[in-house]
Protein backbone atom coordinates (compact mmCIF):
# COMPACT_ATOMS: atom_id res chain seq x y z
CA UNK A 1 0.00 0.00 0.00
CA UNK A 2 1.19 3.12 -0.86
CA UNK A 3 0.53 6.25 0.48
CA UNK A 4 0.31 9.77 0.27
CA UNK A 5 -0.40 12.19 3.70
CA UNK A 6 -2.15 15.16 2.14
CA UNK A 7 0.70 17.65 3.41
CA UNK A 8 0.56 20.46 0.86
CA UNK A 9 4.39 20.03 -0.17
CA UNK A 10 3.50 16.10 -1.06
CA UNK A 11 0.24 16.92 -3.07
CA UNK A 12 2.04 19.81 -4.92
CA UNK A 13 5.03 17.07 -5.52
CA UNK A 14 2.78 14.56 -6.80
CA UNK A 15 0.61 16.78 -9.01
CA UNK A 16 3.87 17.99 -10.44
CA UNK A 17 4.95 14.67 -11.60
CA UNK A 18 2.36 14.07 -13.51
CA UNK A 19 3.57 16.59 -16.40
CA UNK A 20 0.32 18.31 -16.75
CA UNK A 21 -1.31 21.36 -15.77
CA UNK A 22 -4.71 20.99 -13.86
CA UNK A 23 -6.16 23.73 -14.01
CA UNK A 24 -3.74 24.44 -12.07
CA UNK A 25 -3.96 21.41 -9.95
CA UNK A 26 -1.44 21.69 -6.73
CA UNK A 27 -2.08 22.04 -2.95
CA UNK A 28 -1.91 25.63 -1.64
CA UNK A 29 -1.95 24.88 1.94
CA UNK A 30 -4.30 22.69 4.50
CA UNK A 31 -2.61 19.93 6.22
CA UNK A 32 -5.35 17.17 5.29
CA UNK A 33 -7.54 16.72 2.38
CA UNK A 34 -11.53 16.50 2.55
CA UNK A 35 -12.97 12.84 2.09
CA UNK A 36 -13.74 12.07 -2.34
CA UNK A 37 -17.22 12.00 -3.34
CA UNK A 38 -17.54 8.92 -5.23
CA UNK A 39 -20.78 10.04 -6.51
CA UNK A 40 -19.21 12.74 -8.84
CA UNK A 41 -18.84 11.99 -12.21
CA UNK A 42 -14.61 12.40 -12.64
CA UNK A 43 -13.13 13.06 -16.26
CA UNK A 44 -10.22 13.57 -17.97
CA UNK A 45 -9.32 15.99 -20.70
CA UNK A 46 -5.89 15.00 -22.59
CA UNK A 47 -5.25 18.01 -24.80
CA UNK A 48 -2.18 17.33 -27.58
CA UNK A 49 -1.27 20.33 -29.17
CA UNK A 50 2.45 21.58 -31.05
CA UNK A 51 3.61 25.13 -29.73
CA UNK A 52 5.87 26.37 -31.49
CA UNK A 53 6.40 29.56 -29.44
CA UNK A 54 3.86 31.44 -30.90
CA UNK A 55 0.82 30.06 -31.34
CA UNK A 56 -0.42 26.51 -30.09
CA UNK A 57 -2.14 24.57 -32.84
CA UNK A 58 -4.22 21.46 -32.07
CA UNK A 59 -3.18 17.59 -33.17
CA UNK A 60 -5.80 15.55 -34.25
CA UNK A 61 -5.53 11.68 -35.03
CA UNK A 62 -3.34 11.30 -31.77
CA UNK A 63 -4.86 7.70 -29.84
CA UNK A 64 -4.00 8.27 -26.31
CA UNK A 65 -4.79 5.23 -23.98
CA UNK A 66 -5.18 5.55 -20.57
CA UNK A 67 -5.41 2.66 -17.56
CA UNK A 68 -6.28 3.12 -13.82
CA UNK A 69 -2.62 1.87 -11.71
CA UNK A 70 -3.98 2.76 -8.33
CA UNK A 71 -7.08 3.85 -6.57
CA UNK A 72 -7.41 6.31 -3.75
CA UNK A 73 -8.95 6.85 -1.10
CA UNK A 74 -9.57 9.63 2.48
CA UNK A 75 -9.66 8.41 5.62
CA UNK A 76 -11.22 10.36 8.56
CA UNK A 77 -8.15 12.48 9.53
CA UNK A 78 -7.62 13.41 6.16
CA UNK A 79 -4.93 11.16 5.06
CA UNK A 80 -4.90 9.83 1.28
CA UNK A 81 -3.62 7.05 0.65
CA UNK A 82 -3.09 5.28 -3.05
CA UNK A 83 -2.67 1.57 -3.29
CA UNK A 84 -1.85 -0.36 -6.65
CA UNK A 85 -4.39 -2.48 -8.38
CA UNK A 86 -4.41 -5.99 -8.52
CA UNK A 87 -2.74 -5.73 -12.07
CA UNK A 88 0.21 -4.18 -11.30
CA UNK A 89 0.90 -5.53 -7.48
CA UNK A 90 4.32 -6.58 -6.75
CA UNK A 91 5.74 -3.43 -8.43
CA UNK A 92 7.72 -1.43 -6.25
CA UNK A 93 6.44 2.05 -6.95
CA UNK A 94 6.02 4.45 -4.06
CA UNK A 95 4.11 7.63 -4.46
CA UNK A 96 4.75 9.37 -1.37
CA UNK A 97 7.20 12.23 -1.91
CA UNK A 98 7.60 11.05 -5.68
CA UNK A 99 9.80 13.09 -7.94
CA UNK A 100 9.56 13.61 -11.61
CA UNK A 101 12.50 11.30 -12.55
CA UNK A 102 10.68 8.81 -10.09
CA UNK A 103 7.59 9.80 -11.96
CA UNK A 104 8.67 8.78 -15.17
CA UNK A 105 10.48 5.82 -14.61
CA UNK A 106 7.15 4.41 -12.78
CA UNK A 107 5.18 5.31 -15.70
CA UNK A 108 7.19 3.07 -18.37
CA UNK A 109 7.46 0.31 -15.80
CA UNK A 110 3.86 0.70 -15.52
CA UNK A 111 3.59 0.57 -18.96
CA UNK A 112 5.51 -2.41 -20.09
CA UNK A 113 3.65 -4.36 -17.51
CA UNK A 114 0.36 -3.32 -19.86
CA UNK A 115 2.16 -4.36 -22.86
CA UNK A 116 3.50 -7.95 -21.07
CA UNK A 117 0.22 -8.87 -19.37
CA UNK A 118 -1.65 -7.40 -22.63
CA UNK A 119 -4.05 -5.52 -20.49
CA UNK A 120 -6.74 -3.36 -21.87
CA UNK A 121 -6.53 0.29 -22.17
CA UNK A 122 -8.88 2.71 -22.43
CA UNK A 123 -8.89 4.68 -26.05
CA UNK A 124 -9.65 7.94 -27.16
CA UNK A 125 -8.37 9.51 -30.76
CA UNK A 126 -7.86 13.52 -30.50
CA UNK A 127 -10.35 15.10 -32.52
CA UNK A 128 -10.23 18.65 -34.62
CA UNK A 129 -9.60 20.35 -31.55
CA UNK A 130 -6.67 17.99 -29.51
CA UNK A 131 -8.70 16.40 -27.33
CA UNK A 132 -9.34 13.27 -25.75
CA UNK A 133 -11.85 13.08 -23.02
CA UNK A 134 -12.53 10.51 -21.13
CA UNK A 135 -15.37 10.48 -18.63
CA UNK A 136 -17.00 8.08 -15.80
CA UNK A 137 -13.65 7.14 -14.41
CA UNK A 138 -12.90 5.83 -10.96
CA UNK A 139 -10.63 8.08 -8.15
CA UNK A 140 -6.88 7.00 -8.60
CA UNK A 141 -3.68 7.46 -10.53
CA UNK A 142 -3.78 6.96 -14.36
CA UNK A 143 -1.16 5.87 -16.35
CA UNK A 144 -1.25 7.79 -19.76
CA UNK A 145 0.41 7.34 -23.09
CA UNK A 146 0.08 7.42 -26.40
CA UNK A 147 -0.71 4.91 -29.53
CA UNK A 148 -1.29 5.25 -33.00
CA UNK A 149 -1.51 7.93 -35.28
CA UNK A 150 -3.47 9.43 -37.68
CA UNK A 151 -4.51 12.55 -39.28
CA UNK A 152 -1.83 15.52 -38.21
CA UNK A 153 -0.13 13.15 -35.66
CA UNK A 154 1.87 11.83 -38.11
CA UNK A 155 3.71 14.87 -38.19
CA UNK A 156 4.58 14.96 -34.50
CA UNK A 157 6.47 13.08 -32.03
CA UNK A 158 5.08 10.96 -29.05
CA UNK A 159 5.42 11.51 -25.70
CA UNK A 160 6.70 9.36 -23.34
CA UNK A 161 4.45 7.83 -21.02
CA UNK A 162 3.33 9.89 -17.64
CA UNK A 163 1.07 9.49 -14.50
CA UNK A 164 -2.20 11.52 -13.59
CA UNK A 165 -4.34 12.02 -10.63
CA UNK A 166 -8.01 11.62 -10.78
CA UNK A 167 -9.31 13.46 -9.06
CA UNK A 168 -6.67 16.18 -9.26
CA UNK A 169 -5.90 19.09 -6.46
CA UNK A 170 -6.54 22.64 -6.77
CA UNK A 171 -6.64 24.98 -3.26
CA UNK A 172 -6.77 22.26 -1.46
CA UNK A 173 -9.81 20.45 -2.77
CA UNK A 174 -10.83 17.65 -5.22
CA UNK A 175 -11.11 18.36 -8.90
CA UNK A 176 -13.42 16.04 -10.26
CA UNK A 177 -13.02 16.99 -14.36
CA UNK A 178 -9.09 17.01 -14.81
CA UNK A 179 -7.33 18.67 -17.97
CA UNK A 180 -3.79 17.63 -18.96
CA UNK A 181 -1.57 19.31 -21.12
CA UNK A 182 1.55 16.80 -21.39
CA UNK A 183 4.49 19.09 -21.08
CA UNK A 184 6.41 15.99 -23.44
CA UNK A 185 8.87 16.25 -26.15
CA UNK A 186 6.26 16.79 -29.19
CA UNK A 187 7.80 18.48 -32.38
CA UNK A 188 7.04 18.59 -35.84
CA UNK A 189 8.86 15.94 -37.60
CA UNK A 190 11.16 16.93 -40.05
CA UNK A 191 9.67 17.49 -43.88
CA UNK A 192 11.09 15.38 -46.35
CA UNK A 193 11.81 18.12 -49.62
CA UNK A 194 11.71 16.57 -52.90
CA UNK A 195 14.26 17.43 -55.40
CA UNK A 196 13.27 20.84 -57.53
CA UNK A 197 12.04 19.91 -60.96
CA UNK A 198 11.15 22.04 -63.96
CA UNK A 199 8.77 21.40 -66.41
CA UNK A 200 9.23 19.55 -69.40
CA UNK A 201 12.50 18.02 -67.85
CA UNK A 202 12.77 14.84 -67.26
CA UNK A 203 12.75 13.46 -63.50
CA UNK A 204 15.15 10.73 -63.71
CA UNK A 205 18.80 11.60 -63.71
CA UNK A 206 20.31 12.16 -67.03
CA UNK A 207 21.92 9.18 -68.66
CA UNK A 208 25.83 9.46 -69.36
CA UNK A 209 26.09 9.68 -72.82
CA UNK A 210 28.17 6.62 -74.54
CA UNK A 211 31.26 7.37 -76.34
CA UNK A 212 31.68 7.94 -79.96
CA UNK A 213 32.30 5.21 -81.97
CA UNK A 214 35.96 5.47 -83.08
CA UNK A 215 35.28 4.53 -87.05
CA UNK A 216 38.68 2.66 -88.41
CA UNK A 217 40.10 4.07 -91.53
CA UNK A 218 39.60 1.88 -94.42
CA UNK A 219 42.25 0.47 -96.51
CA UNK A 220 41.30 -0.18 -100.14
CA UNK A 221 41.00 -4.01 -100.70
CA UNK A 222 43.96 -5.37 -102.17
CA UNK A 223 43.35 -7.80 -105.20
CA UNK A 224 43.75 -11.29 -104.80
CA UNK A 225 44.71 -11.51 -108.38
CA UNK A 226 48.19 -11.18 -108.50
CA UNK A 227 49.17 -13.59 -111.05
CA UNK A 228 47.02 -12.38 -113.73
CA UNK A 229 48.74 -9.06 -112.71
CA UNK A 230 52.01 -10.72 -113.10
CA UNK A 231 51.20 -11.98 -116.58
CA UNK A 232 49.74 -8.89 -118.34
CA UNK A 233 52.97 -7.31 -116.90
CA UNK A 234 55.35 -9.21 -118.55
CA UNK A 235 53.61 -9.35 -121.85
CA UNK A 236 53.93 -5.79 -122.19
CA UNK A 237 57.52 -5.77 -121.57
CA UNK A 238 57.99 -8.53 -124.33
CA UNK A 239 55.82 -7.03 -126.58
CA UNK A 240 57.57 -3.28 -126.30
CA UNK A 241 60.99 -4.73 -126.23
CA UNK A 242 59.61 -6.91 -129.93
CA UNK A 243 58.74 -3.68 -131.17
CA UNK A 244 61.84 -1.70 -130.28
CA UNK A 245 64.02 -4.72 -132.12
CA UNK A 246 61.66 -4.13 -135.16
CA UNK A 247 62.46 -0.71 -135.17
CA UNK A 248 65.93 -0.98 -134.70
CA UNK A 249 65.88 -3.70 -137.81
CA UNK A 250 64.28 -1.29 -139.58
CA UNK A 251 66.59 1.66 -138.85
CA UNK A 252 69.66 -0.43 -139.80
CA UNK A 253 68.20 -2.08 -143.14
CA UNK A 254 67.78 1.83 -144.11
CA UNK A 255 71.38 2.42 -143.23
CA UNK A 256 72.57 0.21 -146.13
CA UNK A 257 70.30 0.94 -148.59
CA UNK A 258 71.93 4.33 -148.49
Amino acid sequence: MNKIFAKGMKLAAIAGICLSSFNAVHADGGDTMPGIDYNKSESLTVVMQYNNGTTAAPIDGAEIQIIQAASVSVDSSGSVTYSLLNDFAGKSINFDGMTVAESMKAAEELSKTVDTKKLNMTSVVTGTDGKAVFTDLKAGMYLVREGNKTGNAVSYTSFKPYLVMVPGVKDGQWVYDVTAYPKTEITAKPTHVPPTHTPGQPTVPPVSPSPTPVTPTSTPEKSTNTGVQSNTVLWTGVAAAAIAVVVIAGIAGKKKED
